[in-house]
């Protein structure tokens, strides 16, 4: 079978090639998947660069997003199902064997592509508004606003009823934004980010934009923000009357 793999840590467009590999063989408790959506996310990428070398074994077979059919399964997961390998290292190969107890059942409403992402990023955004743990009503802000992340954060937050402030670079993202369930979008090339936070909040905003959350306070009401730096994602919140801090 075609599997993408490296053999070094270095940038992956040097290190990752197409190698033909052996079918692997299930064992107790595995079902072996014929993989048929991926992903490419930064997390699929830097461990090909090797952060994370003190864990990984070389050669490795690339990848963790994705989502595949069965093909040899168990008395729970009969072939034909599709299925996401949750927590599965190596998803960028033609066949994947993995525990049956790390495979979520994909509904037939979800389309494959849609079903080539539902690990990384919905978890990820899940895990960080569980962490948050903020009331119904709370005002989130997050920039960032086209990425799937954020789109996952606006489903959300229909879901938890907060009130989800989109920043985008480009308004290509503002319809869908909002019929995902965003509050409000602001565009920055448009629009002053902060004097529209301020407006957008009847004022509950001070001091500096929430969109960078560097010695913002809130009055009031409490305030989640979120902002990216290069690789990370950066979750800062406030409540009335302190500065912001960091999860």
């Amino acid at each position: 079978m075609i599997a993408v793999r490296y053999h070094e840590f270095s940038p992956p467009a040097e290190v990752l090639q197409v190698e033909d590999v052996d079918v692997p063989r299930p064992a107790a408790g595995e079902v072996l998947l014929r993989m048929v959506g991926r992903a490419i996310n930064p997390s699929d990428l830097i461990p090909v660069r090797g952060a994370y070398q003190a864990r990984i074994s070389l050669p490795r077979t690339a990848g963790y997003d994705g989502f595949g059919v069965v093909v040899e399964g168990t008395d729970k997961l009969k072939p034909g199902t599709r299925v996401v390998p949750m927590a599965h290292i190596g998803t960028w190969q033609e066949y994947v064997a993995t525990a049956e107890a790390e495979c979520v059942p994909v509904p037939d409403g979800i389309p494959d592509d849609h079903a080539a992402q539902l690990f990384i990023n919905p978890v990820s955004v899940w895990l960080m508004v569980r962490a948050l743990g903020h009331p119904p009503g709370a005002v989130v802000v997050a920039n960032a606003g086209g990425s799937a992340a954020v789109r996952f954060l606006a489903q959300l937050a229909r879901v938890r009823q907060f009130r989800l402030i989109a920043i985008v670079r480009r308004a290509d993202h503002t319809d869908e934004l909002l019929r995902l369930g965003a509050h409000a979008v602001i565009d920055s090339s448009r629009q002053h980010v902060a004097q529209t936070l301020l407006a957008l909040t009847a004022g509950v905003l001070r001091r500096r934009s929430c969109a960078t959350a560097r010695g913002s306070t809130v009055s009031g009401a409490r305030v989640v923000c979120v902002s990216g730096r290069g690789r990370t994602e950066r979750v800062r919140w406030c409540r009335p009357g302190e500065p912001s801090g960091r999860i």
